[in-house]
């Protein structure tokens, strides 16, 4: 164990900062394909936005000042609660708020985050429990459309303005082989400015998502849990195979699709670049790592980040930004269509666009999927994306998306047909073992999951960018991985080049690494001690106390866990105005 020590000294009040640094070896897991047969995002949206006010459910929480998360529970009329179904939902909504403001801060957009309908209290989550006149048997026949019919039927108005809303509803069933049924992991939205969103969420997912099945090793199979119904859970029957063996595994999935369909809520489209099963992306198969987050020391092959697209989109989403009534979408062209022919390997596609505000952010997509993202700036743009997915001589769907400063979006679709030289550039895929780690600690960058159609991937050569500026810091080489340390604390983008035999090459997106260390801030003037720093997801904070700097002690001090915000320790009334203290930093295991 590594262990560093800064002293930082106000007035007569000594903090010593300790920091742990945990050794990581690597574990990397096989890709799982892009098609993902357990969570179907393509669902029905109304035709239009709906912005006529309607009754809502009497609110006797607190509503938002600015677009927010609601929360809804829809118990079938011949159903009912879980046990701790609301207090389950409740875990979920405060640890996606966590999550979403450690991943906005890891991308340097600040601790951005969604803000959620609240109890009276100003902090407890809010859950709408919905009783709804139909069955769950009616309900499981088109579980989308009947549950969104069933539950504005009872009196909750969706589809508002300003409003995302997460529906858990109860209307699986277990049949006796161990298969559960009724399930359901959706989400939809127009995903501009403050329009609306629904996720949704089954009942199996809820009875899986126990706050306390996230550390919990053992198998599922050929257990009961009453939540789910009343046989014998069975591996690879009542739960996909991927979703891997034990109640840890399938929490983690599980945890992960709300995210995932929380983000489609909220705009998001799929993105399966450096994506692989419990290790990517939250828009692709990565969301199902979810734990590796959490408990990093614990799952350190498993981690779900927020792609560097997706980080973009939320850092102008009203719903992450109070303060805009902009409501006018940028103007958009674009250029490219029909016949194009390939420049070095790469599919180039131009557009213009304009907004009276300021355009922030342009996305590619490939079919449904994100292939590519630019930062715009100013009030107009003429740019243009080169992208190395495409199929020569196969006509292909292309959308173009444009975002201005205050998430409002408009989007053209184009059919486009690659000719000409027929030798796509490289597809990068960048994997970073750990994920999670404390400044100055060694991590691995490796880029040999990249693959090139008419080249074998061990001919393929690599740069790195190291700090993001845009300058490929190494030179070209076959290896594809690179041991490196980081001695500056915050966040910083990694992009590696990948070029062919032939010369043709691809600038990777960015991968975000975030060396954490706290900046410990104290404050004495009031005679008593009080110390904050800014905390990260995944790690812990052990305050510790010492009256001579030769023991020290954490009796009756609390574990704190990183949240991504701003974390603070008082110490107890009545102790000696002059006293050390330190704070010991880890990444969570228990």
């Amino acid at each position: 164990m590594n262990t560093r020590l800064s002293l930082s000294i106000i007035a007569a009040i000594s903090c010593v900062l300790v920091q742990r640094q945990d050794v990581y070896s690597s574990l990397f897991l096989n890709p799982y394909p892009m098609s993902d047969p357990s969570f179907v995002d393509d669902v029905a949206m109304p035709p239009t936005a709906n912005d006529d006010p309607k009754a809502l459910l009497a609110l006797t929480g607190t509503r938002a000042s600015r677009p927010y998360v609601r929360v809804g529970y829809v118990i079938p009329s011949n159903r009912s609660e879980q046990p701790r179904g609301v207090e389950t939902i409740r875990y979920l909504i405060v640890t996606y708020q966590n999550w979403l403001r450690d991943q906005m801060r890891r991308h340097g957009q600040g601790p951005k985050t969604f803000v959620y309908e609240t109890e009276p209290d100003g902090a407890t989550p809010r859950v709408h429990v919905v009783h709804v006149a139909d069955t769950d048997s009616y309900l499981r026949e088109d579980i989308w459309g009947r549950t969104l019919s069933a539950v504005s039927n009872a009196g909750l108005a969706l589809w508002q303005r300003g409003e995302v809303w997460l529906l858990v509803v109860e209307a699986h069933v277990q049949e006796p082989d161990g298969d559960v049924v009724g399930g359901v992991a959706l989400g939809g939205s127009w995903g501009s400015g403050d329009d609306p969103g629904v996720a949704m969420l089954g009942g199996d997912a809820l009875a899986m998502l126990r706050p306390e099945f996230i550390t919990d090793d053992r198998p599922y199979h050929n257990t009961v849990l009453p939540e789910i119904g009343p046989y014998l859970l069975k591996q690879d029957v009542s739960f996909a195979w991927f979703e891997g063996e034990t109640f840890s595994s399938v929490h983690s999935s599980w945890l992960g699709a709300g995210m995932h369909e929380l983000g489609h809520a909220f705009g998001l489209p799929h993105d399966f670049r450096n994506d692989s099963n419990f290790r990517g992306n939250l828009m692709g198969n990565g969301f199902r790592g979810f734990r590796g987050c959490t408990h990093p020391r614990r799952y350190p092959g498993d981690f779900a980040r927020l792609s560097h697209a997706a980080a973009l989109v939320f850092g102008a989403s009203r719903y992450f930004n109070a303060g805009s009534e902009d409501a006018t979408r940028p103007t958009l062209g674009v250029s490219t269509q029909g016949v194009v022919p390939l420049a070095d390997g790469l599919l180039p596609i131009q557009f213009s666009a304009s907004d009276d505000t300021g355009l922030g952010t342009a996305l590619l997509m490939w079919e449904d999927d994100v292939v590519s993202e630019l930062t715009l700036s100013g009030k107009s743009a003429l740019d243009q994306f080169t992208t190395e997915y495409f199929e020569a001589q196969a006509p292909k769907n292309y959308t173009v998306m444009v975002f201005d400063l205050n998430g409002n979006k408009v989007s053209q679709k184009v059919t486009i047909t690659a000719s000409g030289k027929s030798n796509p550039a490289p597809r990068p895929f960048l994997r970073v073992t750990p994920p999670v780690m404390l400044r100055g600690e060694s991590f691995v960058l490796d880029a040999s999951s990249s693959t090139d159609a008419n080249h074998p991937a061990a001919s393929l050569r690599v740069e790195w960018d190291l700090d993001g500026d845009g300058v490929f810091d190494t030179s070209p080489t076959t290896t594809k991985t690179l041991t490196v340390a980081r001695d500056v604390a915050g966040p910083v983008p990694i992009r590696a080049r990948i070029t062919d035999e032939t010369g043709d090459s691809t600038v990777s997106t960015a991968i975000f690494i975030d060396p954490h260390e706290p900046l410990l801030r104290t404050d004495g003037s009031t005679g008593s001690l009080i110390m904050e720093w800014n905390s990260a997801f995944g790690f812990t904070y052990q305050v510790q106390q010492s009256g001579t700097l030769q023991t020290w002690s954490s009796k009756h001090l609390p574990l704190l866990y990183g949240n991504g915000g701003v974390q603070q320790y008082p110490p107890p009334s009545g102790q000696a105005v002059i006293r050390f203290f330190r704070l010991e930093v880890g990444k969570r295991q228990d």
